[in-house]
């Protein structure tokens, strides 16, 4: 199972058309599904917008809990509303391949997933707020001592620190 990973900077469309040699046809017939699916996910990430955006601002009710349940199935459907679009229109970008386009299509779609999916921060996480501070300079630490010891119940009680 031999292919390439794409390029950092190359849009997943991009990528597909490029891979799969879409000849005149297929790319317009490759952009309108293309623009098709945007445009229908586009109103329905909006919607998941809102919602979040809804359910965060429920934060200062102590008494909120049906509407945060609501609004948390909701989001659940619209985000499985994103995925079932997303692999319906795969399945039409598929089929309008020949034969010999859709066994590279079935290697390269798990490439394009990961190109369209979120992305995971890379590297530590600074503090909120502030940017990370510098180490101490070398010996530093002989001089200070050992650390202190953790605050009872840890970190505030949060848990342990995210990783």
């Amino acid at each position: 199972r031999v292919h390439k990973t794409p390029h950092p900077t190359q849009t997943p469309a991009l990528f597909i058309e490029k891979e799969l040699g879409f000849d005149e046809t297929q790319k317009q017939k490759f952009d309108e599904l293309h623009k098709e699916h945007h445009d229908e996910s586009e109103g329905i990430r909006r919607k998941i917008n809102g919602e979040e955006d809804s359910l965060f601002s429920l934060l200062p009710n102590a008494s909120s809990d049906s509407a945060k349940e609501q609004l948390i199935k909701q989001l659940a459907f619209n985000k499985s509303e994103i995925d079932r679009m997303t692999f319906d229109h795969f399945r039409k970008v598929r089929e309008m391949c020949n034969p010999t386009q859709q066994k590279k299509f079935d290697v390269i779609i798990h490439d394009v997933i990961r190109m369209i999916a979120p992305q995971p921060p890379q590297g530590p996480t600074p503090p909120l707020g502030r940017p990370p501070l510098p180490p101490p300079p070398p010996g530093a630490r002989d001089k200070m001592g050992p650390p202190p010891p953790p605050p009872p119940g840890g970190r505030d009680n949060m848990g342990p620190p995210p990783q």
